[in-house]
């Protein structure tokens, strides 16, 4: 019996660890959005560098990016998404950033939405080993829900370093978008710990046996 729990535990433990977001406030949700800019709209505020409105995420380029309430039910995750472009150009395109622990060499999954509208403008996102990969995304929707024109991205990559910097950039915009949302960096499992679940189930499986018998 104990060795059925302690291996419960182990398992659920390593099934956490391995489905457990690296990303602080991934979703955006988090900070202080007070909309002090000029512009008139309540649902959007410009945040700058320098502004550490949203919560652990750094911003740079001199138009800045866009914090977007699109209310319940019309992200992804929550109620807010970052439009990667602010104001509109001519001018700096725009970045946002954010860092997280790693470990050198392991491996990990990126995995975020990106709003598709009826304009599409380019972005790359930048992480570890994963070096300016480029994905589309843009703005207005047509109509909500707006969860309808999210696309899903997914990459794998490797930490070269204790710490790694996630990075968003906009390589292409007439101001709207990218819109991203609901990010999220998972650590992959080692072969050493996939085993000893597979191993752990194999146990608990064959005492259960035994306690029919």
């Amino acid at each position: 019996m104990r060795t059925s729990v302690f291996l419960a535990v182990v398992i659920a433990m390593l099934s956490i660890q391995a489905n457990a977001n690296l990303i602080s406030n991934g979703s955006f949700e988090l900070g202080d959005f007070n909309n002090t800019d000029a512009d008139p709209r309540p649902d959007i505020m410009l945040v700058t560098p320098g502004m550490s409105n949203i919560l652990g995420w750094t911003v740079v380029g001199s138009k800045g990016v866009h914090w977007v309430d699109y209310g319940p039910g019309n992200t992804t995750d929550g109620r807010y998404a970052v439009d990667l472009q602010g104001e509109n150009p001519p001018g700096e395109l725009s970045s946002i950033s954010t860092t997280f622990s790693t470990q050198a060499g392991e491996s990990y999954v990126l995995a975020f939405d990106a709003f598709t509208g009826n304009i599409v403008n380019a972005a790359t996102v930048s992480v570890g080993s994963l070096i300016d990969q480029a994905f589309t995304g843009g703005g207005p929707a047509p109509a909500p829900p707006y969860t309808n024109f999210f696309t899903h991205y997914t990459y794998g990559f490797s930490a070269t370093d204790r710490t790694s910097t996630l990075l968003f950039r906009v390589v292409s915009s007439d101001g709207f978008g990218p819109v991203i949302d609901n990010v999220v960096v998972t650590s992959v499992p080692e072969p050493e710990s996939y085993f000893l679940w597979a191993s752990g189930i194999a146990i608990l499986a064959l005492s259960r046996v035994r306690r029919r018998t």
